[in-house]
């Protein structure tokens, strides 16, 4: 007899498969690619993937609080389960750097080198959990390295690509930025409201970003400029963020694009321009919490120049850094400092 009802769905067998939980009578949780999916228990032993799982009411009430347990004594970092409906997902990181997790693992491991003197190197992104509440937070775990004592670490930041709210093309936060530690016990209480103190910043580095540097910025003396820094190649090789945000800026192009964007780095820079409204003397104007970056730099796969501007700003707490870039593609042959 025809009818207009679908075939009812397929169970999808998961084979070779052992629970990473203890297993209870209703529902288990198994890594599968990448990420942790329900899963029940069949009549011939084996593991299948339940549609009914779709629901809360399938969830187990044990794995549920063991879901909340994790994520509350990590801060969000270490959760290894998903339940349906969860505002966190777990999942592993690929093995390259330039996708978004590579971007803001690098961002928050700047902040943390920025605030602490320190010159940690990423090795590479282990690992992260995404939380979307109308913007996309990452909680990523990532192996660093200390170049001076060639000592490694686990390093923990959470990373929140933020709407854009002006003219910028990409915009991301960060809001916690550390080592981790075997325990939780050392860590310390953070205020509940973790996020970015906006009214604290100067409002000269609120609103649209520059379109580009001034044309007479840098021919006027810098008593008359005392704002802009022209950046020497040494300044750029002691300050390797630089490269940074060049990439990071350059990722706003081929976010799509990711094959285009490996083969297109490493990135050459050719000059960099910072401005500060901070009262230091010239070359540490690098150093300013607050400044925006003139960047021009070439890819090396596209042979093509592009510039970007780049607006780090910062609210007064720890952890806590914020980025802004815009970047259109463009012939540099009349800008100011090509």
């Amino acid at each position: 007899m025809a009818t207009d009802e679908p075939p009812p769905e397929r169970k999808r067998k998961l084979e070779k498969i052992t629970p990473t939980v203890e297993e209870t009578s209703r529902t288990l949780y198994v890594l599968e690619e990448g990420r942790y999916v329900p899963v029940k228990k069949g009549s011939d032993g084996g593991y299948v993937s339940p549609s009914a799982c779709d629901s809360d009411e399938d969830v187990d009430p044990v794995l549920e609080e063991e879901y909340h347990r994790q994520l509350r004594e990590s801060d969000g970092f270490d959760c290894d389960l998903y339940i349906p409906n969860g505002s966190v997902l777990p999942y592993k990181c690929s093995d390259h750097h330039q996708d978004v997790i590579g971007i803001c693992a690098k961002v928050g491991l700047h902040c943390y080198n920025f605030q602490k003197g320190s010159n940690f190197q990423l090795l590479r992104p282990e690992k992260y959990n995404s939380m979307l509440t109308g913007l996309v937070t990452y909680f990523i775990t990532a192996h660093v390295i200390d170049p001076a004592t060639n000592s490694p670490f686990v390093f923990q930041t959470c990373v929140t690509q933020a709407s854009c709210y002006y003219n910028e093309d990409f915009r991301i936060e960060t809001q916690t930025c550390r080592i981790k530690l075997e325990t939780t016990q050392g860590f310390e209480v953070k205020d509940e409201n973790c996020h970015g103190d906006y009214e604290a910043i100067d409002d000269f580095y609120k609103g649209d970003l520059p379109e580009w540097i001034p044309d007479d910025a840098l021919a006027q003396s810098s008593y008359k400029q005392p704002e802009f820094y022209e950046v020497q190649e040494s300044d750029i090789r002691e300050n390797d963020w630089l490269n940074l945000y060049a990439d990071y800026a350059f990722f706003t192009l081929w976010e799509n694009g990711l094959t285009k964007l490996k083969f297109a780095t490493p990135l050459e820079i050719k000059k960099v321009v910072v401005q500060t409204r901070e009262t230091m003397k010239p070359k540490e104007k690098l150093k300013a919490g607050n400044a925006i970056f003139y960047i021009s730099f070439r890819d090396c796969g596209l042979t093509e120049d592009h510039r970007a501007v780049v607006r780090r700003t910062t609210d007064g707490h720890p952890e806590h850094l914020f980025l802004e870039v815009k970047c259109p593609v463009a012939d540099l042959s009349s800008c100011s400092i090509n």
